[in-house]
C-alpha cells in the first residue's frame, strides 16, 4: 500500500531505461524506491506510535 504512489513514475522509468539499454539506471531506481518506500512507511509507523503514547499519557 506504501508503495502504491510512487510505483507508476518508478515503473515507467525503469521499463523506459531498460528499453534503451540502461539496465544499471533501472536496477538503481528499484532498489532505491524499495529502501525510500521502506523508511517512508517506518517513519509512519513511528509517527502514528507518537502519538498514540502521547494521547495515552494525557487523557
Amino acid at each position: 500500500m506504501v508503495a502504491f504512489g510512487t510505483e507508476p513514475s518508478g515503473a515507467g522509468t525503469s521499463s523506459s531505461r531498460s528499453v534503451k539499454g540502461e539496465t544499471d539506471i533501472s536496477s538503481c531506481n528499484v532498489v532505491g524506491s524499495n529502501i525510500f518506500n521502506s523508511l517512508r512507511a517506518r517513519g509512519n509507523l513511528a509517527a502514528s506510535q507518537y502519538r498514540d503514547r502521547r494521547q495515552r499519557l494525557q487523557g
